[in-house]
């Protein structure tokens, strides 16, 4: 029995969504063997995260309608990343199964004490008694939804958020990032490494103020003319963006943001001149455990994929550590990303020769280095004239990112744009 109204073409693309999750797959005909409405209770509540304007039927199961009108605030605040979506749609549907199961087989339980004869009966009629149980008595399925859902919303919010920020699961027609497959196997070893859970905790919250502080180049920059007031995301000022991760002033910027009255940099109209490939070191080394850093430095990574595609550039990256302590991924994907925030190197110290010389070989014109690290290290005459150089002649910008309060003088000397990072993730930023 349907209890969410959907045509004969949605229940065969849920099913396909089935399908492709082996491991889940088996579960539901398992489940199914037992429970022979599975599938359809899965389509049910699939429609329903989908589905902007779901419509019951006219004959629903009374349970699973409670289900779903129960604990409406948490449902619909879940419902506003999934709807037209059909990862998000699939995920948090699995997750909501469970939670039906659970409070399925309770129902069941009342129905076997409220009437010892109710094993015998066969399906129609059970389901019969169990909707009228339940159209008698919906507050204590309620309560049992509420306390379930309680215990879990945190953690659909947090696949959903991981989900958005990786790129998979978006509207109809738009490109994703990563394909359904890859996504599921991250969702999984999310579960098991912490670090990557902090990465995409962190990701999530940050993704647009990494973006705007690592792709603003104010110093040198010849396009920037003024101040005025807009909604332009990318020339917002980098201490009105901070303020927006701010409880206190998250109402005011929110309105400032919607009215077209944030403070943003003015710049001269004419074809953008930032074309270049985005390279990034990345720096590996034990000390940037302190403090997470290493965190906080991979959760940048996101916004600058994010930042690439939008602007249709490639991203190249080079991890560093020591002087023979290195790794090198080429044209960076979202694919190639995930491996790369699931392992931490270690490297056992720091060393700018390699990583800024291989940034600067990989430069065409108008590209950005953008350099990130904790550390102090020496870098040698020759290569700081070849960094003056490809600044001159490819008009390329070091970007810098700089964690912990080491005094980097003669990185800073050579960028364009040198930004200590730790007052950006504080944990009052956090909260």
């Amino acid at each position: 029995m349907e209890t969410v109204m959907r045509t004969k073409r949605e229940n065969e693309f849920i099913e396909n969504q089935i399908e492709q999750d082996t491991q889940y797959a088996n579960w539901v005909d398992y489940r199914e063997s037992h429970f022979g409405n599975y599938r359809e209770e899965f389509g049910d509540i699939y429609t329903y995260m989908n589905k902007k304007h779901p419509q019951f039927t006219d004959t629903p199961n009374a349970l699973m309608k409670t289900f779903l009108e129960s604990k409406k605030e948490d449902i619909e605040k879940i419902k506003s990343s999934t709807t037209g979506k059909a990862m998000q749609s699939y995920m948090s549907s699995k997750r909501l199964m469970y939670l039906y199961e659970d409070v399925l087989e309770k129902t069941l339980e009342d129905c076997k004490k409220k009437d010892p004869d109710f094993n015998n009966k066969n399906d129609d009629e059970k389901l019969q008694s169990m909707n009228e149980l339940v159209t008698k008595s919906p507050l204590k399925v309620k309560i049992r939804v509420n306390q379930k859902l309680e215990e879990v919303k945190d953690e659909i919010e947090e696949e959903l958020n991981t989900l958005q920020v990786i790129g998979c699961g978006g509207q109809a027609g738009k490109e994703e990032s990563i394909d359904r497959e890859r996504a599921l196997q991250f969702l999984q070893m999310m579960k098991k490494n912490s670090m990557v859970k902090k990465i995409m905790e962190q990701a999530g919250k940050f993704i647009n103020t990494a973006k705007h502080k690592i792709m603003t180049r104010c110093k040198g920059n010849e396009d920037v003319i003024g101040i005025e007031l807009g909604d332009d995301l990318q020339r917002i000022l980098p201490t009105e963006i901070a303020q927006l991760a701010l409880p206190e002033f998250e109402f005011l910027q929110t309105l400032k943001f919607v009215q077209k009255e944030m403070p943003q940099y003015e710049k001269e109209s004419g074809e953008s001149k930032t074309i270049g490939d985005i390279v990034v070191a990345l720096d590996e080394s034990g000390s940037m455990k302190i403090d997470d850093n290493i965190v906080k430095a991979k959760a940048l990574l996101f916004g600058i994929m994010e930042q690439a595609k939008h602007d249709n550039r490639k991203v190249q990256l080079v991890g560093f550590g020591g002087k023979d302590e290195h790794y090198l991924v080429k044209d960076l994907t979202m694919d190639k990303l995930l491996d790369v925030i699931s392992v931490f190197k270690n490297y056992g110290y720091t060393c700018f020769e390699y990583p800024l010389s291989t940034a600067i070989e990989m430069c065409g014109k108008h590209s950005d280095v953008i350099f990130i690290t904790d550390g102090y290290a020496p870098i040698s005459e020759r290569l700081k004239a070849d960094v003056e150089a490809a600044k001159e002649n490819l008009n390329v910008k070091i970007i810098t990112m700089q964690f912990g309060c080491v005094c980097n003088e003669d990185l800073e000397k050579l960028s364009s744009s040198f930004n200590t990072t730790w007052s950006l993730f504080t944990d009052k930023a956090l909260s």
